[in-house]
């Protein structure tokens, strides 16, 4: 799983990298140390949020000009 948010994270699925990333970490601290792939875990996390913020960003951007051009 952990190497699924990291894949998830690059490509940008922002949503499914946010949620395997906490399902891998949280699997990982059950196992006792067994399972590994903590640091991918958590950067599938942190690009998933990447992505997010960066999506929000780009919509409301679009918005605010969409809004400029059509009050022209």
């Amino acid at each position: 799983m952990a190497i699924a948010a990291l894949v998830c994270g690059i490509l940008g699925v922002s949503a499914v990298a946010i949620i395997l990333g906490f399902v891998a970490r949280s699997q990982i601290r059950r196992s006792g140390g067994v399972e590994r792939g903590g640091g991918m875990a958590l950067a599938g996390i942190v690009l998933g949020f990447v992505w997010l913020a960066l999506s929000l960003i780009f919509t409301i951007t679009l918005l605010v000009l969409a809004h400029s051009v059509s009050s022209s």
